[in-house]
């Protein structure tokens, strides 16, 4: 199914990938944030993620090579449901 999106607790994603740790670094050569897994695969981060605030890992179309750690807004106000 195209357009597929999931988020998953980062429990969740760990679990799926059957992975123990996940560490967040930055590259100093370029800024960009990463999560490195204790299995030696890397995944991408939100630019701006604050760990302060609620996290989940952006799954889209089950790719989890593709996989982005991402802030989520607990806030939103449902306008319909269809």
């Amino acid at each position: 199914m195209e357009g597929n999106v999931r988020f998953l607790t980062i429990e969740q994603f760990k679990a799926e990938i059957d992975i123990d740790n996940i560490d967040v670094l930055e590259n100093t050569k370029t800024g960009k944030l990463f999560m490195s897994g204790s299995n030696g695969q890397t995944w991408k981060v939100e630019k701006d993620i604050d760990s302060k605030k609620p996290m989940k890992v952006l799954v889209e179309d089950g790719d989890m090579d593709e996989a982005c750690l991402v802030n989520v807004d607990s806030n939103a106000k449902l306008l319909f449901s269809v």
